[in-house]
């Protein structure tokens, strides 16, 4: 049988295994717990090194849209300032056409009173050159045939722009009668300066 010495030694050695597996498994527990504080401080670290990066990438982004937002704007304002530059360019065409049309209007307005005065000048000369040949053609030769006119009547002198249905209206009588009594049609072309005889009603 054991004696009560030797049961005190057992009982202490089994109390000092006892605390000696009790600190081991503290200082375990301990450093457990200290890789798992540095964890979680880097995984902490990490997650605010990638928020960061994220802000900035946002700051960025944020930069990216104004600016395009401005440029949208620089478009917007060329593109209405583009509108109205081509619709006055339009009006000036349009005037500028106006303008081609009166001008060339005018040229064969003028082209008409050139051609109407050379034609009553060379009516003119044909006059004087058959006058001063009937002169010298002796007493044997004919007088030229007159036209039967009124003995009753006006004389008009052709004046630019005007026609025959013009001066007849103005006479009150039918462009017929002032063709007939001058040897005319009455859409005869009249001349700047040809006198004309207007019987009188």
């Amino acid at each position: 049988m054991m004696n009560i010495s030797s049961m005190k030694h057992l009982i202490f050695s089994i109390s000092l295994s006892i605390a000696l597996l009790a600190l081991a498994g503290c200082d375990t527990t301990t450093r457990d717990i200290q890789r798992e504080q540095v964890s979680q401080r880097q995984t902490l670290t990490e997650m605010q090194e990638k928020q960061e990066a994220l802000n900035v990438n946002l700051q960025s982004t944020q930069e990216e849209n104004a600016r395009l937002r401005q440029q949208i704007e620089e478009l917007r304002t060329e593109l209405e300032a583009s509108r109205k530059t081509s619709s006055t360019y339009a009006g000036d065409i349009s005037r500028l056409d106006e303008l081609v049309q009166k001008l060339n209007s005018a040229r064969e307005k003028d082209r008409q009173v050139i051609l109407d005065e050379v034609s009553s000048e060379l009516a003119r000369m044909s006059q004087k050159t058959a006058a001063a040949g009937s002169d010298h053609s002796g007493p044997s030769a004919s007088p030229p045939a007159k036209k039967a006119k009124p003995d009753v009547g006006y004389e008009h002198t052709v004046k630019k722009g005007e026609s025959l249905f013009a001066i007849a209206k103005a006479y009150g009588i039918e462009a017929a009668e002032i063709a007939k009594a001058n040897g005319l049609k009455e859409k005869s072309p009249l001349k700047v300066g040809q006198v004309l005889f207007i019987p009188k009603k």
